[in-house]
C-alpha cells in the first residue's frame, strides 16, 4: 500500500516553492536555489483585511516549530500566515531567514538576511540574519575539481559509516551508552563533512540524521532529516512517499543460504519477505520487512548491520541494533541471488540470475568501480551467477556461474581459473581461511574440493541430490570443511576423511557461531537448532513465528530509494 503525502491546498504555493527552489550542481558546486518569492494574493477563498490589526499567530507557531528543527512544517506555516497577512510578513522574517539557512536554501536564505540588515528591523531579526549568513558561509564547499571532491567525500563517508558501526556495537545489547554517544557524534561529524565535500548528498545528510537521533538530539535530527529529504527529492527527481510494507506469516522458509549467525551472536533468518533477527540466547529481538522474498542476506564483519538482496534486485541496509533501514537501492538486476563483503566491510559484491556482478559501497549502496576491463560482462551463460565467496585477505573472488566455478585475482583484476564443472549447477562455493582451497556444492548433492592454483581436484564428498546442499570451512589453523544437506558433517579436505556427523538440516542452511565452537541449521520450517562442534549434541532452538501473525513496518520512499519512517514523518503528519 502506497500513500502519497497531500499538502494542504493553502499550502501548496509554499510547499512548491520548497521543492523547487534547488537546483542540483555537480561535484562540488553549491546548488543553486531560486530566492524566496514575493508575498502573493490569498487564494479567493481567503478574506483578508489590509492592513491586519493583529499579526496572524502562525507567526508565534513558526518560531516553535523552528525550535524542534521542523524546518519544512515552520516553512509552511509561515506561508499560511503571510497569505493571510501579508503586510505582517516582516513579523516572521526572523524565523524565515533561520529556517531558509537551516534546509539549505542559501541563495533564498542570503537574499532575504541581505534585506532584513538594510531594513530599520528589531534587533532579533537582525541577529537571525547575521546568523543566517554565518551558516550559509560554513557550508559553502571548498573549491576543488569535482574529482577531488567525491575521493574526500568518499574518505569521510567510509569514516563515518566505520564510526557508526562502532557506536551501534558498543549500545547492544545494553552496551556502553556514554561511549557509544561519542561514536555517534564523530560519525555524525563525519557524515556532514562528507556532504560539505561534495553536496548535495541527501544520503549522507539522512546517517547524519540517524546518528543525532541515537545521541537522543531529537531537534538536530529533523533538522538533518528536512535537508535530506528536500535533496533527495530533487536528485531524484521524485516526490516522497510514505508506504506500509505488511505480510501475513504464511509457509515458512524452506530454501537455502539464507540462515547467518553475526559475530554479536545474532541469528538471521529469511522466510520469504521476512527476516526474523534474534539474539541466540533471547529470542524475539526484531523482524525486518522486505516487502518482496529475499534470496541473499550477509551480516557485516563487526555485525553491526545486515545487507539483504531481494527478488525484485533491490538491496537493503539493515541496522542491527534496532531495524532501521539505512538505505535502500535498485540494482538494476533481478534477482539478487548471492552478496559477499570484502573483508574490511566497506564494499559489497552482488551477483545476479542473468550473469551480472556488481560492486556497491556498504556506505550508501552506489556503485563502485568494476572489476576491471577484463571481466566478463555477464559472466557464464544461462543460469548466471548462484554464489560469490571472498578470500579472508580480500584478494580471490570465486564465483559459482551456470556450470563453472570462476576465480578472479581482485589485485590483478584478472581470471585465474576455472574449475570443472558439477554434474548439475554449483549452488555454493566456499574459500579456505589461508586461501589454497576452494569447495563447492552442487545440483548432484556433491560437494567438491580443488587446490585451485594447481587447477587439482582434490576429492569429491557425498551428498543428497534430494535436498540442496551447502558447504562452509571452518575458521581456524585446522583446515576442516562443514557441508549440510539433511545432516551436518565435518571433513578433513584434502583426503575427503569423515570426521564427524551430527545434528539434523533442512535444505542444507548452515552458519557458524562466531568462536566457531557452535553450527545453527535449520531442521524444520519453524526453527532453528544449534549444534556443539565438539560433541554434536544439541546446544538449544530457536522458534520462529508461527502462521498467523502479522508484521508491518512503515517507510519512506524517493525514487528508487527507501529509508526508516523517521526521515519522512514530518511530511507525512497532518499540518497542525
Amino acid at each position: 500500500m502506497v500513500l502519497a503525502v497531500h499538502v494542504p491546498r493553502v499550502n501548496r504555493t509554499r510547499f512548491s516553492f520548497v521543492m523547487l527552489v534547488l537546483v542540483l550542481g555537480q561535484g562540488c558546486v553549491e546548488p543553486q536555489v531560486a530566492s524566496p518569492p514575493p508575498s502573493s494574493p490569498p487564494p479567493s477563498s481567503v478574506t483578508v483585511t489590509e492592513p491586519c490589526d493583529e499579526p496572524a499567530p502562525e507567526y508565534a507557531q513558526a518560531r516553535q516549530l523552528l525550535a524542534h528543527g521542523r524546518l519544512h512544517r515552520t516553512l509552511e506555516v509561515l506561508q499560511i500566515a503571510n497569505t493571510r497577512c501579508p503586510s505582517s510578513r516582516h513579523r516572521g522574517w526572523g524565523t524565515e531567514v533561520e529556517a531558509l539557512a537551516q534546509i539549505g536554501q542559501h541563495p533564498a536564505a542570503s537574499k532575504l538576511a541581505e534585506q532584513i540588515l538594510r531594513s530599520d528591523d528589531d534587533p532579533a531579526a537582525q541577529k537571525a540574519a547575521r546568523s543566517a549568513l554565518d551558516l550559509v558561509r560554513v557550508r559553502t564547499p571548498p573549491t576543488t575539481t569535482p574529482e577531488q571532491a567525491e575521493s574526500a567525500s568518499r574518505r569521510q563517508l567510509e569514516s563515518a559509516h566505520e564510526l557508526l558501526g562502532e557506536a551501534e556495537n558498543l549500545a547492544y545489547p545494553e552496551g556502553q551508552a556514554t561511549a557509544a554517544g561519542v561514536r555517534y557524534g564523530q560519525a555524525k561529524a563525519a557524515y556532514e563533512a562528507a556532504w560539505l565535500a561534495r553536496p548535495p548528498n541527501g544520503q549522507a545528510l539522512f546517517m547524519a540524521g540517524h546518528c543525532a537521533l541515537k545521541q537522543g538530539q531529537s531537534a538536530e535530527a529533523q533538522r538533518l532529516f528536512d535537508r535530506a529529504l528536500l535533496e533527495l527529492e530533487h536528485a531524484l527527481g521524485k516526490p516522497v512517499e510514505v508506504f506500509t510494507r505488511q505480510r501475513q506469516v504464511e509457509k515458512r522458509f524452506s530454501s537455502t543460504k539464507l540462515l547467518a549467525w553475526s559475530p554479536r551472536n545474532q541469528v538471521a533468518v529469511a522466510t520469504k519477505s521476512t527476516i526474523e533477527l534474534d539474539s541466540a540466547s533471547e529470542p524475539g529481538l526484531m523482524s525486518l520487512l522486505t516487502g518482496v522474498p529475499v534470496r541473499s542476506l550477509r551480516f557485516t564483519p563487526d555485525g553491526a548491520f545486515i545487507v539483504t538482496g531481494s527478488e525484485d534486485g533491490q538491496l537493503e541496509l539493515w541496522s542491527t541494533l534496532d531495524g532501521s533501514l539505512l538505505w535502500s537501492v535498485a540494482t538494476d538486476h533481478a534477482p539478487v541471488r548471492a552478496l559477499a563483503l570484502t573483508p574490511d566491510g566497506q564494499s559489497l559484491f552482488v551477483a545476479s540470475a542473468d550473469g551480472y556482478l556488481q560492486i556497491r559501497s556498504i556506505v550508501d549502496g552506489d556503485p563502485l568501480p568494476g572489476l576491471g576491463a577484463a571481466a566478463p560482462e555477464p559472466w557464464g551463460s544461462g543460469g548466471g551467477l548462484s554464489e560469490i565467496a571472498v578470500s579472508a585477505d580480500g584478494t580471490l573472488l570465486a564465483l559459482a556461474g551456470a556450470s563453472n566455478i570462476y576465480l578472479w585475482d581482485l589485485t590483478k583484476k584478472q581470471q585465474v581459473g576455472t574449475l570443472e564443472p558439477h554434474a548439475r549447477s554449483p549452488h555454493t562455493v566456499a574459500i579456505s581461511e589461508n586461501g589454497e582451497l576452494v569447495a563447492s556444492t552442487g545440483g548432484d548433492g556433491k560437494t567438491r574440493i580443488w587446490r585451485w592454483k594447481a587447477g587439482r581436484l582434490l576429492t569429491v564428498l557425498p551428498g543428497n541430490e534430494v535436498f540442496e546442499g551447502s558447504v562452509a570451512f571452518m575458521p581456524g589453523t585446522a583446515q576442516t570443511v562443514i557441508t549440510s544437506s539433511t545432516r551436518v558433517r565435518i571433513w578433513e579436505p584434502t583426503t575427503g576423511k569423515l570426521l564427524k556427523v551430527f545434528g539434523e538440516a533442512h535444505g542444507g542452511a548452515l552458519a557458524i557461531s562466531p568462536d566457531t565452537a557452535g553450527i545453527a541449521t535449520v531442521p524444520e520450517p519453524s526453527a532453528v537448532s544449534f549444534w556443539s562442534v565438539e560433541s554434536g549434541e544439541p546446544g538449544g532452538q530457536l522458534e520462529l513465528p508461527r502462521p498467523g501473525g502479522t508484521s508491518e513496518i512503515r517507510l519512506c520512499r524517493v525514487g528508487t530509494r527507501a529509508f526508516a519512517f523517521e526521515l519522512c514523518a514530518e511530511r507525512a503528519a497532518p499540518l497542525e
